[in-house]
């Protein structure tokens, strides 16, 4: 089972650089073909919008020089730009470039099994060129496996347009991919400062990387009993840690929250010690991460008697599917709505083809609901929740615009029994014609004292009803249906809230809903 690599703008390149001087060094990876061709050269693709990281990759010798594809100027970290491209030409075959050579290096596996795609959510390259490959890969390859590994900028980051950048990437991974392997630089520098005064951008590099291989590198557990690795780490990894397409987001990086499921991959257990404090290690593991008491087995383990290269001691990798992930993605949401509000910086986007009613439907607002569903379904199902809208009526407040972008747009998988049942409350209803009905009530949701501005409510509904026009989607009705049951299915849920909290609808504060719904839920 063969894995292409796709190494997207400079940061994705150059934690690519330790990543496979640690690869090529390892055993399994060297003996197998899953990562290596047979005249020992890497399956991957470097792409970068500039020169400069892919000469210092032309060096090497364990890299095809055809597939190195890069252009003349950057992308300015802008999304729009990355993602449209800089439209002159000889500035356009980055895109066609790279799936060319995608293609070539997919027909040289014996058996092809998935992309594994790096990159930043921050940079113009990294964001708008990698979401835009992401993307056309999934297009391309539809029944194959696909997994990115993001890395997140620092919070205090340099550039003033990281925020769209990372919700609008975001937004396209969780569409496209089967698992979002996400990185902070700010926890990997404080990690790193624990151990050393000054930290450099290598050392970071160098522990990002060692923290992929630890989790996508072959183990003995999965190895054939004829002693040849397959290499279905990276995709056994996505069965384990993503049980549910909402909750595809995954961090090596921990913070005690609760957790979905957790893999444990150990490696240097020569003697197999490993194994007989496995149950100890197991139940260990389960109350430090908090894992939750529906799934019955949410931790896998699985082990390697070789080292890391590189590592002189044993080492122990723990991947995690856990809801530790909402307090980034709070931030960027906050610090996305604010600048949006005012208009900040979006003409940059305008500039390069992201039009306002394009950032409205398919863009920013999308991406913002986005960000702030799948994390909180993660931390809904942890708590046996049977639903997770109440929670972003109560905490988030944008429902009001919400379903209508979701469902047009397509970029959220609503839970099959709960669109079943907004589309039968409003069979019941008699929503024959849900357009009309669903938009009212929308409005008269907006009258809710919530903290959304009731104007987004009507531009929304607005820019849907255009769009069902325009491309008279067959399902339009049925769509309608499902939100108007929603909608109602929601109000009802807050009024049961407020009812328990001892205050009606009219006279609740925004304070009160936001908090004492959120204790409720």
């Amino acid at each position: 089972m063969s894995t292409v690599f796709l190494h997207v703008g400079q940061c994705g390149n150059q934690v690519g650089i330790p990543f496979w001087k640690r690869a090529a060094k390892d055993e399994n990876v060297k003996n197998g073909r899953t990562f290596l061709h047979e005249d020992g050269t890497q399956r991957s693709l470097h792409i970068d919008s500039e020169p400069k990281v892919i000469a210092k990759i032309n060096k090497t010798n364990t890299v095809r020089k055809k597939n190195l594809v890069f252009g003349r100027r950057g992308r300015g970290t802008n999304w729009a730009l990355g993602y449209n491209g800089l439209l002159k030409k000889g500035e356009d075959h980055i895109v066609e470039d790279t799936m060319e050579m995608l293609r070539k290096e997919i027909e040289g596996c014996d058996s092809y099994s998935g992309c594994v795609l790096m990159h930043s959510l921050s940079g113009g390259t990294g964001s708008g060129l990698g979401s835009r490959l992401c993307e056309m890969v999934r297009d391309e390859y539809p029944m194959s496996h696909l997994v990115s590994c993001s890395f997140a900028p620092c919070q205090s980051g340099e550039s003033p347009l990281q925020h769209y950048n990372s919700l609008l990437t975001l937004a396209y991974l969780n569409r496209y991919t089967d698992c979002n392997i996400l990185t902070h630089n700010d926890l990997i520098l404080e990690r790193l400062q624990k151990k050393m005064e000054t930290v450099s951008f290598n050392q970071m590099n160098e522990n990002i990387a060692a923290a992929l291989c630890g989790v996508t590198l072959p183990t003995d557990t999965l190895t054939t009993k004829c002693g040849a690795s397959i290499g279905m780490e990276p995709w056994e990894m996505v069965r384990s840690l993503c049980p549910h397409p909402g909750n595809k987001i995954v961090q090596i990086n921990h913070i005690a929250r609760r957790s979905l499921s957790t893999l444990i991959v150990a490696r240097g257990d020569s003697t197999d010690s490993f194994h007989s404090a496995m149950k100890s290690l197991e139940k260990k593991v389960k109350n430090a991460y908090s894992c939750v008491p529906w799934n019955p087995y949410p931790i896998d383990i699985w082990t390697a008697r070789n080292n890391l290269s590189g590592s002189k001691s044993a080492s122990l990798s723990v991947a995690s599917n856990h809801s530790s992930v909402v307090d980034y993605l709070d931030f960027l949401l906050s610090r996305s709505q604010t600048m949006y509000k005012a208009g900040a910086y979006l003409h940059w986007y305008w500039r390069y083809g992201a039009t306002e009613i394009w950032l409205k439907i398919y863009g920013i607002f999308p991406a913002i609901l986005l960000i702030a569903l799948a994390p909180m379904s993660v931390h809904m199902q942890s708590d046996l929740v049977s639903t997770g809208l109440t929670v972003v009526v109560a905490s988030t407040a944008l429902v009001s615009f919400g379903y209508a972008s979701i469902c047009v747009a397509e970029i959220f998988v609503l839970y099959e029994r709960t669109a079943q049942t907004g589309y039968d409350e409003g069979k019941k209803e008699g929503f024959e014609d849900g357009q009309a009905e669903g938009f009212r009530l929308g409005e008269e949701e907006c009258k809710i004292p919530t903290t959304t501005p009731p104007q987004y409510c009507q531009e929304i509904s607005d820019a849907v009803t255009t769009i069902l026009k325009e491309e008279e989607d067959e399902r339009a009705d049925e769509i309608e249906i499902i939100i108007a049951g929603l909608r109602m299915n929601t109000r009802m849920e807050l009024n049961t809230c407020l009812e328990d909290a001892g205050c009606t609808t009219a006279g609740c504060s925004e304070k009160t809903i936001n908090s004492v719904c959120v204790m409720y839920i």
